[in-house]
């Protein structure tokens, strides 16, 4: 057995078939495995085997951990340069595209996901021959950007037999809001008309009336802003 820099020789001298099987070079949790076969008096002097050094870019053979909208990068290197590599995802082949940017330099192969979401959770690996490395994206891995109201409520007065609004804005679009007033929960009806545009939330409250004023609430999720609605006489 001999190494060269990264590359580790394992020779098998005067083969006989029963030198025949499976061969296994190991370095750490990552190994390749070849089969030598024996046939006749020699077909094989020897046999070669090629270790795969895992590049730790981000992480290697570990669950990785990012943030939602941001980008990773998953990489590896391999003890010699290769004509091609592909990148599979839950066993399905990746091209590059917008999402995915493939990059191959030498012996250093990347995969850059971008623009991070959770459907883009599961088993990652890239495939070269007969050498694979592989990088496991699981749904708890992704840590999400925390619901929160980037515009708050604000504090309304208004008139008897006017119409009130209240309005706010959340990080995030298509998320279901719970309107209250004095923590208690509000129904879209002739009263209250409940609008939601984008990221956008707004409640209208019509027709006016002292008993109205109050404290209001929209709640999403464990986010929430609230502000008071005071009506003062027409006068």
């Amino acid at each position: 057995m001999t190494q060269d820099g990264r590359c580790a020789v394992l020779e098998i001298k005067d083969v006989t078939p029963e030198d025949k099987g499976n061969y296994t070079c190991q370095v750490g949790n990552t190994e390749t495995t070849a089969t030598v076969s024996v046939k006749g008096l020699l077909l094989y002097t020897q046999s070669h085997f090629t270790c795969i050094n895992v590049y730790k870019l981000i992480s290697s053979l570990e669950n990785v951990k990012a943030e939602e909208e941001s980008h990773v990068t998953l990489g590896c290197e391999l003890s010699k340069s290769v004509a091609s590599v592909q990148w599979r995802k839950n066993q399905q082949p990746l091209r590059a595209n917008k999402k995915y940017e493939i990059k191959q330099d030498g012996c250093l192969l990347q995969l850059v996901i971008k623009d991070l979401k959770p459907e883009d959770s599961g088993s990652y690996s890239c495939h070269t021959g007969g050498a694979e490395t592989v990088f496991t994206y699981t749904q708890s891995v992704f840590t999400e950007l925390p619901l929160v109201f980037n515009v708050q409520l604000h504090d309304v007065v208004a008139k008897s037999d006017s119409t009130a609004s209240l309005s706010c804005e959340l990080s995030k679009p298509g998320i279901s809001v719970q309107w209250k007033k004095n923590r208690q929960p509000l129904r879209a009806n002739k009263k209250y008309d409940i609008k939601q545009n984008g990221l956008n939330h707004q409640l209208l409250i019509k027709d006016l009336k002292p008993e109205d004023s109050g404290s209001y609430t929209c709640q999403a999720g464990s986010a929430e802003t609230t502000a008071t609605l005071s009506v003062k006489g027409r006068n």
